[in-house]
């Protein structure tokens, strides 16, 4: 399962919401047979890699992430071999839409939570 994003704001970090949350995203991922939990974090955010160490997480040191912007993609190879624009709008639909039985029962999106005090 892959987790887009997982952010608590500051005041009601250090409450267990964010350990609740990963407890809550781990028990789906078993339920439904996946392997693993996985995300991203940037290697500046001391706070968060301390947390996710906290819940067992290892770092993947030997995975690099790549980037591609519309201007890069205009300017490559690829785009002056084709004729396949840069799309104005690609929803994550249109992508699992591309791709045989499409599985969108596996995607758990995360959104905020309006936590009030």
């Amino acid at each position: 399962m892959y987790l887009e994003d997982l952010f608590v704001v500051p005041r009601f970090r250090r409450h267990g919401l964010g350990g609740n949350c990963s407890w809550h995203l781990a028990q789906i991922a078993e339920e439904r047979g996946y392997g693993r939990i996985e995300w991203s974090v940037l290697d500046w955010n001391e706070l968060a890699i301390g947390f996710y160490k906290s819940l067992g997480a290892a770092p993947m040191d030997e995975w690099t992430v790549y980037r591609l912007t519309a201007t890069r993609y205009a300017s490559s190879p690829t785009a002056a071999s084709t004729s396949a624009a840069w799309p104005s709008t690609f929803t994550l639909s249109q992508r699992f839409a591309t791709l045989p039985s499409a599985p969108m029962r596996n995607v758990v999106r995360t959104m905020p939570m309006n936590l009030r005090p």
